[in-house]
């Protein structure tokens, strides 16, 4: 095994090689084979060593009776001496110097010179996020639906991304060169049994509980949280209109008052336009479309009232009119005379009228006086609907209580993912969630961990 190692890009000459001071070498892999950590353990750290520009990138080779290639690369952030003991080298992943700069809308896992291999996508959508997140935001985004996904940079340089099974993997059955084989149990998945969701303090709180769970499997519980929580729409009804106003001009004289009923306010009580949801009254407004022609230096005035229960009147508004056109005016209607408190009271509103009038001498020629007429009456009102019909129930909901046994064994030699696993117990086929190389004076040995096969929504990490 021999090291190369470069100050800077491009990776063609290395500024520096070496391999006999290497005693022990550590390499752990994730399951597409980039390298997650590594350490390189030396007898002695060169003199030399310690002025040169650290960090560095390191490449790791192997020479063995199959061919010689690379088999990791990584970065060293310093070389740690260690008087008395083994020194070494600590490797992290090459990606972890560029997934932390915000995109620019290319691929996420194009390191540019850090990745002269390229980007690779295996099984997701290669992400390529925009100045609003980091690299390394889009990738856990594109990866949380799948447990046994990874990203990094590969021993060729290529910076990877996505699940071993979409990739090209090698496969080995499990024969007498295994060892130390050995069930870590069975994986559980991140499932869920129960969860409530309340739109707010208005709304009641819904319940939902899995039938499917086994009945002594433990209980775990989410609240459902949408965003936003609820979703707020402008309802447009008809008003319960006098026939004998809408379309009808009416003449503006002396001081007499044209009264015309525009809405029956009973409406709001009613249920909403989305009868499964529940929809709470946030806003009533009432909503006028009308025809004025002012032909007299007096205006007409507008008067909006409102009959409710057990009491007087209630007037809305008043308003001149002093130009001619055509108008829409809305006029919100107070809380108190329609809400949860007037309703329990017996004195909210039940209808509404409106009284329309002008001074213009009635002796005057019809030319000069003032006319009004009613195009429309509506009610507008705002509910705050809660969203149950529309919930996405939260990661884990559709898991179930558990995937499968995941097993750890022993194999002589260096062998890196991804690849799969046949011949485990029960004749299960798993592929590896990951591998630690082990090279100890020229003696190799991988450790191996599988993984049941994944459920979309699981949890990365918990295999």
């Amino acid at each position: 095994m021999s090291f190369e190692a470069h100050d800077a890009p491009p990776f063609g000459t290395p500024d520096e090689t070496f391999s006999a001071a290497a005693i022990t070498v550590q390499l752990s892999y994730g399951p597409l084979g980039t390298l997650r950590s590594g350490n390189i353990g030396l007898s002695s750290v060169p003199s030399a060593w310690e002025g040169r520009a650290w960090p560095r990138m390191i490449r790791v080779r192997l020479e063995s009776e199959l061919g010689t290639g690379f088999i990791a690369a990584g970065i060293a952030e310093a070389a740690i001496v260690q008087r008395g003991e083994l020194s070494g080298i600590p490797l992290v992943g090459l990606e972890t110097t560029y997934l932390g700069r915000p995109g620019d809308s290319s691929a996420a896992l194009n390191g540019a010179g850090l990745t002269p291999g390229g980007a690779k996508a295996y099984g997701v959508t290669m992400p390529a996020p925009d100045s609003s997140k980091t690299r390394q935001q889009a990738v856990d985004d594109a990866l949380e639906p799948y447990p046994n996904s990874e990203a990094g940079v590969t021993a060729d340089l290529t910076g990877v991304i996505g699940r071993p099974e979409s990739a090209t993997p090698g496969v080995y059955t499990l024969d007498s060169r295994a060892y130390g084989l050995r069930s870590l149990g069975w994986t559980v998945t991140d499932y869920l049994t129960d969860a409530t969701y309340q739109a707010g303090p208005d709304f009641p709180v819904r319940t939902y509980s899995r039938p499917d769970v086994p009945p002594f499997a433990p209980r775990r519980f989410a609240t459902i949280t949408p965003d936003p929580m609820t979703e707020t729409v402008d309802e447009l009804a008809t008003g319960n209109i006098s026939n004998s106003g809408v379309g009808q001009a009416y003449q503006m004289t002396g001081a007499g008052n044209t009264t015309l009923w525009v809405m029956d306010a009973q409406a709001y009580r009613a249920a909403g336009q989305r009868p499964v949801d529940l929809g709470i009254v946030r806003k009533l407004i009432l909503r006028l479309q009308y025809e004025v022609a002012i032909n007299s230096p007096y205006p007409i005035t507008l008067t909006v009232r409102m009959n409710r229960g057990g009491l007087q009147p209630a007037v809305l508004g008043a308003m001149s009119i002093r130009l001619s056109g055509v108008f829409t005016q809305d006029f919100e209607v107070p809380a108190e005379l329609w809400g949860y408190a007037a309703i329990l009271a017996n004195t909210a509103l039940t209808d509404v009228y409106i009284t329309v009038s002008g001074d213009v001498p009635s002796s005057g020629p019809e030319s000069d006086r003032n006319t009004f007429k009613l195009i429309s009456a509506r009610s507008v009102i705002t509910r705050e609907y809660e969203r149950a019909r529309t919930l996405t129930m939260p990661r884990g909901w559709n898991m179930p209580y558990a995937v499968g046994p995941t097993y750890e064994f022993n194999l002589p030699g260096v062998h890196v993912p991804p690849f799969r696993v046949d011949g485990l117990p029960g004749g299960v086929s798993q592929y590896a969630a990951g591998a630690v190389v082990t090279w100890n004076r020229s003696e190799a040995s991988t450790r191996i961990l599988t993984a049941a096969l994944p459920y979309r929504g699981q949890t990365r990490g918990r295999t």
